[in-house]
């Protein structure tokens, strides 16, 4: 759930101050303009799938 994202997701991510707060309110934005379409809102419920990448091979 969206309410369960720790900090230490936000300082992988990289984004803004790498913030918890920065991250959160960032998401929810975007996660409301996409939920519109819908006719839907964001909730703090909501599922968030956060996925980690792992380099592999380099060229």
């Amino acid at each position: 759930p969206f309410f369960s994202i720790r900090e230490s997701y936000s300082k992988i991510e990289g984004e803004g101050d790498l913030s918890l707060t920065y991250w959160k309110n960032k998401h929810w934005d975007e996660y409301t303009k996409e939920l519109e379409a819908f006719g839907r809102v964001p909730r703090e419920s909501m599922i968030v799938v956060c996925e980690y990448f792992e380099k592999v091979f380099e060229r």
